[in-house]
């Protein structure tokens, strides 16, 4: 028959595995660990993180980013203008440039009106020269006609004088009074025969009857005779006196109409140079309108120039935008980075206290457990911690290696 030989420890060594057993293992075996209150959890999305991304979004054309209003993660983004941020100043730049074509295409426009207005106004100062020249020639005429005016004046004041008649007496005067004389004696020989032939018929021819009648006949008929010479003198006289005057008045008017001739020419030289001066001054003022014309097209140049200037500064601007806003979403990531990485690190500690809190009965009842079995075994058993290990979270493992969480925006930056 076997005996079977059982080996037991020391009283107050099983009584302490008894109570170990009873008031700490068995209570802890039907007790659930709250692992919920240590569960891994990530950080909700930093404002710098969503400000990042919503620029990268905008740089990009796009519209409005969504954010989960729990964890604050994008969700969705909004359809947008397809306008990324720098084409407002391409559009700035189009603008200038087109403004700057216009500008410089009305140069041309200009220029060909100032040679329009320099070519014109040559030619009206060409014809006020041509038309000064004539009327310096006319003046030249009027001078001339004007200077034919003291010979006339001098010519009538050769019909003036006590003896201006004479040169206009007539040379047959004196035939003509002779003859006239003659015929009166002969009548008068006549009319003093019959006063004889009459003194005969009545008988008194030769007394003293007859030689009264024929004294007194002879008297009268020689009164008659100087009469009638007088009067042809004074007809002759009177004649060549109006015939002076006529001349005289006749070389005044002749003088009168040269000096009007004279002047009329003179107005009409003068009115010329007038005409001449007055297309001089409109060719003058051609000139200066051509030239306005010339400095307006200088100050369109100038301006066309500083529209392509402002064209060429703002797709400068185009071109430096994107960099700008590449730095300042970089810089923004980093900061909501940053955040994140500490955001992060305060919940990865809770949930590393509340594992510790929730392990803590445990790994006191193994401490108490190892105790008596290496007293049991009659040696002492070293401690092993009990339960999980901790472990980073893995957003705080991604944090580490340097995945920056504002990277998840970068797909928007086109």
């Amino acid at each position: 028959m076997a005996t079977e030989t059982i080996q037991r420890s020391a009283p107050y060594l099983e009584q302490a595995g008894e109570t170990f057993l009873k008031d700490i293992v068995t209570p802890l075996t039907g007790q659930r660990v709250q692992t919920e209150t240590f569960a891994p959890s990530v950080a909700a999305y930093d404002p710098f993180t969503k400000q990042a991304q919503q620029m990268a979004a905008s740089q990009a054309g796009l519209g409005a980013i969504s954010f989960d209003s729990a964890t604050g993660a994008p969700t969705s983004i909004g359809a947008g203008t397809g306008v990324a941020g720098y084409q407002p100043y391409l559009d700035q730049a189009g603008t200038y440039g087109t403004q700057a074509g216009t500008t410089l295409g009305g140069v041309g426009a200009d220029i060909t009106s100032a040679r329009a207005g320099l070519g014109t106004a040559g030619t009206s100062l060409a014809t006020g020269l041509g038309t000064l020249g004539t009327a310096g020639t006319e003046l030249g005429t009027a001078g001339t006609t004007l200077g034919g005016v003291p010979s006339y004046l001098s010519s009538a004041a050769g019909y003036t004088g006590p003896s201006a008649y004479s040169q206009f007496m007539s040379p047959y005067q004196s035939d003509v009074i002779g003859a006239t004389l003659s015929e009166f004696d002969k009548q008068a020989a006549m009319r003093q025969q019959s006063i004889s032939d009459s003194a005969i018929k009545m008988g008194g021819y030769g007394g003293g009857r007859e030689g009264v009648m024929q004294s007194e006949y002879q008297s009268e008929s020689d009164r008659d005779r100087a009469l009638l010479n007088a009067q042809l003198l004074s007809q002759g006289f009177s004649q060549a006196q109006g015939l002076a005057n006529q001349a005289y008045g006749q070389q005044l008017g002749l003088g009168a109409a040269q000096q009007g001739l004279g002047g009329a020419q003179a107005g009409i030289a003068q009115q010329r140079g007038a005409l001449g001066q007055t297309q001089g001054a409109l060719g003058a003022m051609q000139g200066q309108l051509g030239s306005q014309y010339l400095g307006a097209a200088g100050q369109q140049q100038g301006l066309g120039a500083a529209q392509q200037d402002l064209g060429g500064y703002y797709a400068g601007l185009a071109g430096l935008q994107p960099s700008l806003a590449g730095g300042n979403i970089q810089g923004l990531g980093a900061a909501g980075t940053q955040a994140l990485a500490y955001q992060q690190a305060i919940k990865d500690a809770e949930a590393t206290a509340a594992q510790t809190y929730a392990y803590e009965p445990y790994q006191r009842a193994g401490f108490l457990g190892s105790s008596i079995t290496g007293l049991l075994a009659g040696q002492q058993t070293p401690y092993q911690p009990q339960g999980p290990a901790a472990a980073a979270s893995p957003l705080s493992q991604a944090l580490s290696t340097g995945l920056a969480a504002y990277g998840i925006g970068s797909m928007f930056n086109r």
